[in-house]
């Protein structure tokens, strides 16, 4: 009976929302349609000018998005999929394979696996010839089957597509740090967001520092200072963070992630440049907290504080330590991941640069980038599952 009351009101208030939609959406369609007959619009900026109009006439969005969650928490539903959202029976948020819902990872496709096999090879004999250190930085998958549990049969191919890359490049002698190894649970992540913590971040630092160490024969960090999670302020807002999994669901779906501030207590000083398209958009000089931390947005309605560290950056991010203990200088690879490790890093050299090589980011020749930088140590940083191993190595 209460499914059949939820199900009729629901259908109900979906007829409405139409129907609001269509009364504020549809003048504003004949306006730029008869814009559009009169040639003073072409089609393209026909579509560009709908866009706009068409969320702003979808103000109820929210609304439906919230009602529908309450109803498939009323029905006892709310482990299902919510917009290729499905949650686990600890609440964590995973993101359904687009072709197929009843897989998390599908299984890596045997030709990308050998391009970006090829590709890492190119990049790893480059640097061979350069005398340049290369380290292979695997974050776990999300999925771990010693805990992810969920109410409906789903399968997941993550660890077993992991295993096979991290296997493959291992065998043409780069050096990799698995970090798999470290990760007890799934509060390495976050609960609605495909990210991990600042404390993941913080320990994945750890690690490759430790790598870059035992190595490369280098002596970072000799004191272990910047290793010791009790000489940094430590600084957690409840309830603050929105991810990219929660955002696509409801507030009866899902509950805000608490995010934590990791800031050095000792003395730092350094100078930021994050560019954006060719050009310098962000400079910022102080301490790493005045930085390297936009921590703005700790003050505002904003949900997605990830972008806290390194401005939400995209392409390319220079940070220079003035009080570096060495001349070394690093270049992180790495997608958004990447964005609390590099200030961590940071602490560490004299430079660090960090390049985000997915699609519509840094697009440049790597080789040709590393060439001119020529840094004494590449780290590259990925999932095993999801590897953007730059392609633009020609």
């Amino acid at each position: 009976m209460a499914r059949k009351i939820v199900s009729t009101i629901f259908c109900i208030l979906l007829f409405l929302f139409f129907i609001s939609t269509a009364i504020l959406f549809i003048p504003k369609f004949i306006g730029a349609t008869l814009k559009l007959k009169n040639k003073e619009i072409n089609l393209k900026m026909f579509i560009k000018e709908a866009k706009p109009n068409f969320s702003e006439a979808s103000s109820l969005h929210h609304f439906f998005l919230d009602f529908f969650g309450l109803s498939r928490k009323l029905l006892h539903l709310d482990y299902m999929f919510f917009g290729g959202i499905v949650k686990d029976n600890n609440n964590m948020l995973f993101l359904v394979d687009e072709n197929n819902y009843s897989i998390i990872s599908p299984k890596i496709d045997q030709k990308k696996l050998d391009e970006m096999l090829s590709n890492i090879s190119t990049i790893n004999s480059f640097l061979k010839e350069k005398n340049i250190s290369f380290l292979y930085v695997e974050q776990p998958p999300r999925y771990n089957k010693n805990w992810t549990k969920f109410n409906i049969p789903l399968t997941d191919y993550s660890h077993e597509n992991t295993d096979i890359f991290l296997k493959s490049i291992e065998n043409i002698g780069i050096k990799t740090v698995d970090m798999r190894k470290y990760q007890v649970n799934d509060d390495y992540f976050y609960k609605t967001d495909h990210h991990y913590r600042t404390e993941s971040t913080f320990l994945s630092n750890i690690k490759i520092i430790e790598a870059c160490n035992e190595l490369f024969g280098i002596e970072l960090d000799p004191t272990k200072e910047k290793r010791q999670l009790e000489n940094y302020t430590i600084k957690t807002y409840k309830k603050r963070f929105m991810g990219s999994y929660g955002i696509k669901t409801s507030i009866f779906y899902t509950s805000k992630d608490d995010f934590t501030l990791i800031t050095p207590n000792f003395d730092t000083l350094f100078s930021f440049y994050r560019n954006n398209n060719e050009k310098i958009d962000i400079e910022e000089h102080g301490s790493f907290s005045e930085t390297l931390v936009n921590t703005n947005l700790f003050n505002s309605s904003y949900v997605n504080v990830y972008n806290s560290y390194l401005y939400g950056s995209l392409i390319e991010n220079i940070i220079e330590n003035k009080k570096s203990e060495n001349n070394l200088k690093c270049l992180l690879i790495a997608d958004s991941f990447g964005r609390p490790l590099a200030p961590f890093l940071s602490l560490n050299f004299m430079e660090t640069r960090f390049l985000d090589p997915q699609e519509g980011r840094f697009n440049n020749n790597m080789l040709e980038y590393i060439s001119q930088y020529n840094p004494n140590i590449v780290i590259m940083m990925f999932n095993g599952n999801i590897v953007y191993v730059p392609s633009n190595i020609k």
